[in-house]
């Protein structure tokens, strides 16, 4: 399960926000994956919101596309909207890719509407996914020159136990003035199936504990998170944002995905997924207070969003 920082928790974080397209009244997404026989993959992905307006008279249209194509030594990346670009290539050199060692090195470059120039990254991963029978550790260092001016760097490192305990931390900062941004540290376990984990954000002082299991009968996948503001003033409940989440399969083609934010409100989010062949998916989503629909039924408002994907 090891792996780099950057990738560590992104299932876990990623769970509470795909598959939801409450807000959104229709997005399309037209897919397409292809696999060569000499092991070189190629990917795109279109999609296209319909989204409500700012003054909530009518809908905006926004576009988003994706193209990636990967080999054995390298990847490519590009993702572009209407007001941004980001092109990356990631190569992994077999001579840091063995059984003892794993590393890339990676280039990128994004460009926003308004700015007078890109942002141009350099970065390298290294891994040793085993140290010794029971350690492995993995680094990151990104070096980002920002407008062809100031210089931000991001670093990371991940260290394992038994594949089971892991402790990591990144840092990122202005390298000119050697003045840090952001500093997260994060510890986990992975207790037979079931996975915990704590983050802390040293800046803003927040802490964060979360679980994901797949063990439930009840659920595919159940999780929680809660975040506390640990030096803002007031009330705990105050300072608390808790979120659960589920997933559950109700037949081949049927699955049901629920969200509760819960703060001094509760809103729930669900979403109905309904898988209509190989190629085509549809997901129907909600977004509502589930209290005020009994207390105050007459403001409640409804966040409905739909959804078609098709493969290819």
């Amino acid at each position: 399960m090891a792996t780099f920082y950057s990738d560590f928790l992104k299932s876990y974080e990623d769970f509470y926000k795909f598959d939801f397209v409450s807000g959104t009244p229709f997005q399309v997404t037209a897919k397409s994956n292809k696999k060569e026989e000499n092991g070189k993959k190629h990917s795109f992905e279109q999609k296209l919101t319909f989204d409500n307006t700012e003054e909530g008279n009518g809908l905006k249209l926004g576009s988003e596309l994706k193209v990636k194509a990967s080999c054995e030594k390298s990847k490519f990346e590009a993702k572009i909207t209407p007001n941004k670009v980001k092109i990356e290539k990631t190569c992994t050199p077999p001579q840091v890719n063995n059984d003892t060692t794993e590393g890339s090195f990676m280039g990128r470059l994004e460009y926003k509407a308004g700015d007078e120039t890109p942002d141009l990254t350099a970065g390298f991963t290294y891994g040793l996914p085993k140290l010794n029978d029971d350690v492995s550790v993995y680094f990151e260092g990104n070096v980002t020159y920002k407008g062809l001016k100031d210089l931000k760097g991001e670093f990371t490192t991940l260290s394992s136990y038994q594949n089971k305990f892991f402790i990591g931390s990144e840092v990122i900062g202005d390298l000119k003035t050697q003045k840090p941004s952001s500093i997260h540290g994060v510890a986990a376990a992975d207790l037979d199936g079931s996975f915990v984990y704590m983050k802390h954000d040293c800046i803003n002082h927040l802490a964060k504990l979360g679980f994901s299991t797949k063990k439930l009968d009840q659920f595919d996948t159940f999780a929680a998170e809660t975040q506390v503001a640990v030096k803002q003033e007031g009330p705990l409940q105050d300072r608390t944002t808790t979120t659960v989440a589920f997933s559950k399969a109700l037949s081949d083609d049927f699955t049901v995905k629920g969200k509760f934010d819960i703060t001094k409100k509760v809103h729930a989010e669900i979403s109905w997924i309904h898988k209509i062949n190989d190629n085509f998916k549809i997901t129907f989503s909600d977004r509502l207070n589930p209290v005020g629909i009994f207390t105050e039924p007459a403001k409640e408002k409804y966040e409905l969003g739909i959804a078609f994907e098709g493969i290819f």
